[in-house]
């Protein structure tokens, strides 16, 4: 009774708010942070790419405060309040569970503004309540960033009169031609892989089993705080070579090893290209197959590890991403432009 009493009061909050006047700058801006709190690194990859692109563009940040839990801070009137990737929309995006915990005062996030923000699974309703929320919230004259073609179009549908372009993933933005010639074709003796705790199938052993096969050495980055309990269910644990569950610890192992990256972390996948590392995705959920449609981002569906896996490792792979240039200018000009 008092979760339905909850809701019809933030109904009648969201029914009655007021858009305010519109962005009055954008030199100076919040931000929405989407790995404070978060257990997943993968969070803090997205957020170390987007606070670069931040300062490539000399923007001013007036204070973070988190997505992941609500927060006490009261953010400025007429401020963007920047929304920093990761899934953090989707049908069921305002749930109790969900990834944004939504503050009590819902006029506060009002001008919110999207950089990479993702739908977070495939579902063809949403909500009324979420499409409300979204309109409410989200600027009008900002230009939004998504990172696929399936969030672009959900937005289009939910939110036909805001500004939305694809951009791929931020994490993504340096993976230029001249970047990607400089990734090596054929493999390295060693690779460095990621399995996910939250989404569990036995296709992840095999995936090893493959690698132990194919690779001198093998190490795992402990990307979620349960991964490792959950490796530990892997008979050939011992084999395994583990890095801890910290960001720095495995931006250091790219930076100082010659190593591949399979694995079914996105993020860490990407970071790895970002390192010059030649590296296969293993597709888990909708978030690298869809990047992967756009951008040409290296992937196989997990599905296709036991007939595609080995032949791809010990084949010549050549790096081409696809990025919307385009859509990229046109979000940071705006910053530039204001």
């Amino acid at each position: 009774m008092l979760d339905l009493w909850k809701r019809l009061v933030s109904w009648r909050k969201l029914i009655s708010l007021k858009k305010e006047n519109d962005i009055s700058t954008l030199k100076r801006i919040d931000v929405l942070d989407t790995h404070l709190d978060s257990d997943n690194l993968g969070d803090e990859i997205i957020n170390y790419y987007c606070y670069n692109i931040l300062k490539e563009l000399n923007i001013d940040i007036d204070k973070k405060v988190p997505t992941h839990r609500n927060f006490n801070a009261k953010l400025r009137e007429g401020r963007l309040k920047l929304v920093t990737g990761t899934n953090i929309l989707g049908p069921r995006s305002l749930n109790k569970n969900s990834l944004w915990k939504i503050p009590d005062d819902i006029h506060n996030i009002v001008n919110a503004g999207l950089l990479g923000a993702g739908w977070v699974t495939y579902e063809d309703r949403t909500p009324r309540y979420t499409q409300l929320f979204l309109n409410k919230i989200l600027s009008d004259s900002f230009v939004h960033s998504v990172r696929d073609s399936y969030t672009l179009n959900k937005m289009k549908t939910i939110c036909p009169n805001k500004r939305v372009v694809n951009t791929a993933c931020p994490t993504m933005w340096n993976l230029t031609k001249t970047h990607c010639d400089k990734i090596p074709v054929k493999k390295s003796n060693r690779v460095v892989t990621t399995i996910t705790d939250y989404n569990q199938n036995e296709m992840d052993w095999k995936m090893i089993d493959i690698l132990i096969d194919n690779y001198q050495d093998v190490y795992v980055w402990l990307q979620g705080d349960k991964d490792l309990k959950y490796l530990q269910n892997y008979p050939k644990f011992n084999l395994l070579k583990i890095i801890p569950n910290e960001f720095s610890e495995y931006n250091n192992f790219l930076e100082d090893n010659h190593v591949d990256y399979v694995g079914t972390r996105l993020h860490a996948g990407i970071h790895a290209l970002n390192k010059y590392k030649r590296t296969i995705i293993i597709s888990i959920d909708n978030r690298a197959l869809e990047i992967s449609k756009d951008t040409n981002l290296p992937i196989i569906k997990r599905e296709d590890i036991t007939s595609k896996l080995s032949t791809i490792i010990n084949g010549n792979m050549h790096t081409e991403i696809n990025l919307p240039v385009k859509n990229i200018k046109l979000w940071k000009n705006q910053f530039i432009n204001f």
